[in-house]
């Protein structure tokens, strides 16, 4: 029963994140959710823009020392290759991690709790957040089928129970599915607006006189692109009209 109690809090959970309207909120959301279903402190990675083999810390909630707190973002990293392997761990197995801390263990090495829960040895953690000897986590890994987002981290009890683990793992996959597809849904629009601006500058510049007298004659030569990206001619149009408005009034 207290399991079946526990999977319907996590589905309630869930439906929380999945109220979010952008990938800022979900992410918000979803660490809320982690304090909800009994975690002390959750921390969300995500891997950075920029470059796909840097994990980046991003928010932090629940407890904690303050100057780790407002260090954490942007300034807690895991390197790909280059630093301990665990930071990587959930996302390269793309299934959620226990790990304990264990200053005299071996690196990597795998045991199981009393409980039956496994866990992964770590020899040398982070100095953001410090850790205390003995002390377990639990990384769950937000990944898609084509790509991978981050992770988050939530404090571990070692008596904590292998089947509320197993279920940790639908909410961390219906996260990922969102945040995926919000992730999407936002470069989408980035690209587009991007597209427009490029298309009215590059209208504007070889024929102004045109663009300001005949706003119709631009020919959409790129439609396949304008039709992927969700844009009409009538999107580029409207621009062009409003930068020659504009162009216009400051005369």
């Amino acid at each position: 029963v207290e399991d079946l109690n526990y999977l319907e809090e996590v589905f309630d959970a869930f439906g929380n994140v999945a109220r979010s309207n952008d990938t800022e909120s979900a992410c918000q959301n979803l660490l809320a959710v982690c304090l909800q279903l009994g975690a002390k402190w959750a921390r969300l990675y995500l891997v950075d823009e920029h470059d796909p083999n840097l994990l980046v810390g991003r928010l932090w909630v629940g407890e904690g020392e303050e100057q780790e707190r407002s260090e954490f973002p942007k300034n807690v990293k895991f390197q790909r290759g280059v630093d301990p392997e665990f930071g990587w761990l959930a996302m390269e197995t793309r299934a959620p991690q226990v790990l304990c801390y264990h200053p005299e263990g071996q690196e990597g090495c795998r045991f199981k709790t009393d409980v039956g829960l496994e866990a992964v040895t770590v020899t040398h953690p982070p100095n953001n957040p410090r850790k205390k000897p003995g002390e377990f986590w639990i990384d769950l890994p937000l990944c898609t089928p084509d790509s991978v987002l981050g992770k988050v981290t939530l404090d571990c009890e070692p008596w904590g129970l292998p089947e509320k683990f197993e279920m940790l793992k639908v909410l961390s996959d219906n996260a990922a599915a969102l945040l995926g597809a919000f992730a999407r849904k936002e470069r989408m629009m980035f690209e587009r607006e991007e597209y427009i601006k490029r298309s009215t500058r590059y209208a504007t510049c070889e024929d102004s006189s045109r663009i300001q007298g005949e706003p119709g004659a631009l020919h959409c030569d790129r439609s396949n692109r304008l039709g992927t990206l969700g844009i009409s001619c009538g999107d580029v149009h409207g621009a062009i009209r409003l930068r020659g408005d504009r162009a216009n009034f400051h005369r």
